[in-house]
């Protein structure tokens, strides 16, 4: 009885023993749980015999042979895992940014084609010489409109102050050319206004008036915008000084040759007079108009 529990006690013992023994293994392709490809990890005798070197998944680590594969160590491992997710997450990011820049190119692309359906306008290339020049037409009345309507939304008078040679001497101490006035109007309307629709008219006679490109002296003028396209724009033009007070707006240039002038024109008939109903520039405002009329009649 004793002899039997003693062989029972050491099979035991020897049992626990080789249960307790791992060996050293290199795996050759990456396990969960366990370990990654190249890696050396420590598994069961049990485990490596039956399921990883059956499988040709581990190989046995033997003193003084080398390594089937380069050693790598846990810490490399996942330096290089994370920096494959990095790269991984950054050419996710890159993907997501060209397919914005896509999506809003297809939105500006759908916008500029409504609005080449509302205003019936082509701004691309026409297939022959006669729709390139009706689209530029086009594109002309357009702007002459745009430039028309922005300066007829301006007061009547426009004010500029300008500094004189002293304070009681009426020149300017540098003159006011057309570009410095049509600076100031696309200032104030926020429309690209072109120096070369703009002139001074300059009161020489009773009923007469000469053209001129610049101003020199301080006073009432008059200034007149040409849009190509549509109708003259007058404007009242008041030339104030900026170094003392005076009665600027009576003052009269004295006596000599005015600046720039070219062929005296008759002085132009303002363009809206009292009892009288409005010119409309454009025909098809007229058509309305006459019709609008007719219907009041009946």
């Amino acid at each position: 009885m004793l002899a039997k529990r003693s062989v029972g006690m050491r099979t035991m013992l020897s049992s626990r023993r080789y249960a307790s023994t791992k060996v050293s293994v290199q795996l050759l392709r990456d396990f969960p749980g366990l370990g990654y490809k190249g890696e050396v990890v420590q598994v069961a005798p049990g485990r490596m015999r039956n399921e990883l070197h059956v499988s040709n998944g581990a190989a046995y680590v033997i003193k003084g042979e080398p390594l089937r594969l380069p050693l790598r160590t846990r810490e490399s491992i996942e330096a290089e895992k994370a920096k494959e997710a990095a790269l991984a997450a950054e050419q996710k990011e890159r993907q997501r940014a060209q397919e914005r820049i896509a999506r809003q190119e297809k939105e500006r692309l759908s916008r500029a084609e409504k609005v080449k359906k509302l205003t019936n306008l082509h701004f691309g290339g026409g297939s022959t010489t006669a729709a390139k020049e009706e689209e530029s037409a086009e594109k002309s009345n357009v702007s002459a409109f745009i430039i028309e309507s922005a300066l007829r939304s301006l007061p009547r008078t426009i004010q500029l102050q300008r500094q004189t040679r002293g304070e009681d001497d009426g020149f300017l101490a540098e003159d006011l050319t057309v570009q410095d006035l049509a600076q100031h109007v696309t200032r104030l309307t926020g429309t690209q206004i072109s120096p070369s629709i703009v002139k001074f008219s300059i009161k020489t006679g009773r009923k007469e008036y000469a053209d001129s490109t610049l101003l020199d002296y301080i006073g009432s003028y008059r200034a007149v915008f040409t849009v190509p396209g549509g109708h003259p724009v007058f404007f009242d033009l008041v030339v104030a000084p900026s170094n003392r007070i005076s009665d600027h707006v009576s003052t009269t240039r004295p006596g000599g040759p005015v600046p720039e002038t070219q062929a005296q024109t008759p002085e132009p008939e303002p363009e809206e007079k009292s009892g009288q109903k409005p010119t409309k520039q454009f025909e098809w405002e007229n058509e309305l108009i006459t019709n609008m009329e007719e219907k009041m009649k009946r």
